[in-house]
């Protein structure tokens, strides 16, 4: 077994940095950031005197002595690395495996590449024959040495690369254990590599593929050697907690690529389940904007929208979203284009899944969401409530500390709210007897499910919408 860490912690410039001098000081560009530098707070010269030192992994005390040669102080010095590893254009690193050729990959894209590095070289991948070709076979024992080097041993692997040339080849008895199973088809038109974590995902993928339509032949070597590039970069982006990919890459015959996330959705009721994790703090807007980013880039769920102006000028949204052989459209006009794409996708999500299903965009509308079907349904019982402004036609009560209701005449509408919303400070006066106290969101929405008898469950996406705020879910009553 190959020892994995050094004891000491060395410094390493990341390859990721364009720096130039200016009549300011320095600029900096590390991947999409941008910096401007005062030369009076670091030098240009001392900042690239430390980058050109660390184009290998030293140890720190080594660069406070190799610049210190210099007419830089040691204090110069200090401010230079700590400016530098703020802005991530250089990292500490105590594994020893600098010599392998994923090394500077591995540090330049993930910041636990460590970790990384370790769990992908400590477990050295192992191919699922099927009818794979001779050719193929050195082709990909080829690559693998490259990637993992001839010296490093395989420690136990739970790791498996299977090149399927027809579909059959997916239909393995995967009676032994894994941690995943890269999947590289070779006979589609439009192949994929993809990772697949259990059985489940296995047998799921197989369906999935198994509509696909055909090519005349298997890939070739150029297409061939493409595919194991990614096949192992989809590995190593497995084992890090900060993945930088969707978990799959397709492959035209033009030999374009492209990375989708494929979701594996477990079609059955218990999909939906109870989420330990604590909500993502997202507006409105920017949840709908990243639900049409990232349902756009699924591969097992195929999402579409168009947006277009009527002859009166107003905005309609026609929202599109199709499974296996269940397609649902809906298409809705208004005059705000936000409340139009909010309407078209909440209705077509909610007419995908069965009738209960609740949708919100963003933190406020999903705790406005909650709040008014339990109250509509008849789990959360207002016994009391107090007149507390009344302006126009709208009318502002109290239900208690935590619960308003708001009543517009004009629109004839009734709504609920929490108290601790921050669009009601308005009301919170002396007069109205109101706490301007401020409650945990949390706290608060506990107290109101507990009151109601209700607890939630999510749609089980992964977390791939979820964390972005959009929020799939259903009130259920406690028995």
């Amino acid at each position: 077994m190959i020892e994995t860490k050094s004891a000491q912690k060395k410094l390493l410039y990341k390859a990721n940095t364009f720096i130039k001098k200016t009549s300011y000081g320095s600029f900096v560009r590390v991947s999409n950031k941008e910096y401007k530098i005062k030369e009076t707070i670091v030098p240009y010269e001392l900042l690239a005197k430390v980058i050109s030192y660390l184009q290998e992994p030293k140890k720190i005390q080594l660069i406070y002595e190799k610049v210190e040669q210099s007419h830089f102080s040691q204090q110069d010095v200090h401010r230079a690395v700590t400016l530098l590893l703020k802005m991530n254009v250089i990292t500490l690193t105590n594994c020893n495996y600098i010599d392998y050729n994923i090394f500077m990959y591995v540090v330049k894209n993930y910041r636990d590449h460590d970790d990384v590095l370790e769990r992908f070289l400590q477990s050295k991948i192992q191919m699922i024959s099927g009818s794979l070709l001779s050719p193929q076979k050195e082709l990909a024992k080829a690559k693998l040495d490259f990637f993992y080097e001839s010296e490093c041993e395989n420690t136990g692997s739970d790791n498996y690369l299977l090149i399927a040339n027809s579909i059959q080849d997916l239909k393995i008895q995967a009676d032994f254990r894994f941690d995943c199973i890269i999947i590289m088809t070779t006979f589609l038109k439009t192949n994929v590599v993809t990772v697949v974590r259990n059985i489940e995902e296995l047998a799921y993928i197989g369906d999935v593929l198994s509509d696909k339509e055909c090519s005349e032949q298997i890939v070739g070597d150029l297409m061939f050697n493409l595919m194991i590039n990614y096949a192992l970069l989809l590995l190593i982006d497995f084992h890090s907690d900060y993945r930088i990919f969707g978990n799959a890459f397709f492959f035209d015959e033009d030999l374009a690529v492209y990375n989708k996330s494929i979701l594996y959705i477990n079609k059955q009721e218990a999909s939906f389940s109870i989420k330990t994790d604590s909500l993502p703090v997202v507006k409105q807007k920017e949840a709908l904007d990243q639900f049409i980013v990232k349902a756009k880039e699924l591969y097992d769920i195929s999402f579409f929208i168009d947006f277009k102006k009527t002859s009166e000028m107003k905005n309609r949204v026609t929202a599109k979203w199709m499974s296996g052989n269940k397609k649902v459209s809906r298409t809705v006009c208004g005059e705000l284009l936000e409340d139009v794409v909010k309407q078209s996708l909440t209705e077509m999500i909610e007419g995908y899944f069965q009738e209960g299903t609740l949708v919100a965009f963003g933190n406020e509308q999903f705790y406005h969401q909650i709040i008014n079907y339990c109250i509509e349904k008849g789990f959360y019982k207002v016994k009391y409530e107090s007149l507390m402004k009344e302006d126009g036609n709208k009318k502002i009560s109290i239900i208690n500390n935590q619960l308003f209701k708001i009543e517009d005449a004009s629109k004839n509408h009734v709504s609920y709210h929490f108290s601790i919303d921050t669009d009601l400070d308005e009301y919170k006066t002396e007069e109205s007897g109101i706490s301007k106290k401020t409650y945990d969101i949390n706290d608060a929405l506990k107290t109101f499910l507990a009151d109601a008898g209700v607890f939630l469950t999510f749609w089980d996406d992964k977390g791939y919408f979820h964390k972005n705020g959009t929020f799939i879910f259903r009130v259920n009553a406690n028995e």
